[in-house]
């Protein structure tokens, strides 16, 4: 086990915002550097304020429970690019919490999360996997595409999820030390697919979803979008950010179904939105020679990546923005 000495920070001091002034969260204090720190991104934006919430909560539960209690994750679901993975990681980046952290693929078993078998001087031993390696330091571990796993693999964890009992491949079984608990994020609430976008998921096992606190991370809505920007991109003006907010939050809706007549197979994310603001910068001398440069710039971003049919949709989208509010279009970031 990892020497350190569990103590608080104030979040509303620590880069967390001022949502969250005020509360306090457990931190390990006199950890040396390991490999499973994840950099800090100090441009990162904690709005999503109900995953935040219940984040903060099962930690603060994971290291103020009693022995006796049982152990609870967290399953953070939503559609892809909004942020799940980013959260777990950028909440303990600026705890200063190790973070181990894995992603399933349909093929994976259980077994092989915890740990796996080689050839250590002749001998075939069990070697730690994320989940051991989490499990005996008292760190948390992030799963990814939890999903995509089989479901009867997956009630193998169970217990791992519950109790912190881990068992080895060679038969021997340890409790995890205090700290470790299991964050997982998939793009379905684990019900399965009926948008046709997560091709591989599927429906889990009611018994393993009753061991999480489960939130959905959704797109931000269009104001948030242009309060982030703002954040990112203090020197644009506003108009230019209102009208990039007004498109990606009407390309998100297109992949998610809920723009009438709009149908997108992927969504653009923050840092693609950023990457455009950017690029129009960039490309803003090209306004005297008649070249649209919202629709320009958005190709080298995001749109150019999709297919034709899409590529049409997101310039429609683009122009149908960009044509009223003309004032952003030859805005210079």
């Amino acid at each position: 086990m990892s020497n350190y000495t569990v103590t608080t920070k104030d979040m509303g001091t620590s880069g967390f915002g001022p949502a969250f002034s005020g509360t306090l969260v457990p931190t390990y204090d006199g950890l040396a550097p390991t490999p499973w720190h994840v950099p800090v991104n100090p441009e990162f934006v904690f709005d999503q304020v109900d995953a935040m919430r219940i984040l903060v909560q099962a930690w603060i539960r994971e290291q103020t429970r009693p022995e006796h209690a049982h152990r609870k994750g967290v399953y953070l679901h939503g559609p892809t690019g909004s942020g799940k993975t980013t959260l777990p990681e950028q909440f303990f980046a600026r705890l200063g919490v190790p973070l181990i952290r894995t992603t399933w693929s349909p093929k994976r078993e259980a077994e092989e999360m915890i740990a796996s078998k080689t050839i250590i001087g002749g001998d075939l031993l069990p070697v730690d996997q994320a989940i051991a390696i989490a499990a005996r330091n008292g760190y948390p571990v992030l799963i990814n595409e939890i999903d995509l796993a089989d479901p009867a693999e997956l009630v193998n964890l169970n217990d791992v999820i519950e109790k912190g009992l881990i068992v080895l491949p060679d038969g021997t079984s340890f409790t995890a030390a205090r700290g470790f608990f299991v964050c997982a994020t998939a793009n379905t609430a684990g019900e399965g697919d009926e948008t046709g976008n997560y091709h591989g998921t599927g429906p889990l096992n009611g018994s393993t979803l009753r061991r999480f606190y489960s939130v959905e991370v959704g797109y931000p809505t269009e104001e948030a979008e242009v309060a982030f920007l703002q954040t990112q991109l203090p020197s644009v003006g506003k108009d230019l950010l209102e009208a990039v907010a007004k498109v990606v939050t009407r390309i998100r809706q297109a992949y998610t179904g809920t723009l009438d007549g709009k149908r997108l197979a992927s969504p653009i994310s923050r840092p693609e939105t950023v990457d455009w603001i950017e690029l129009m910068g960039r490309f803003a001398y090209l306004k005297s020679r008649g070249i649209a440069v919202a629709e320009y710039a958005m190709g080298f971003a995001f749109a150019n990546r999709l297919s034709r049919k899409d590529q049409l949709v997101v310039e429609e989208l683009v122009k149908s923005v960009f044509s009223a509010a003309p004032g952003a279009q030859g805005s210079t970031p």
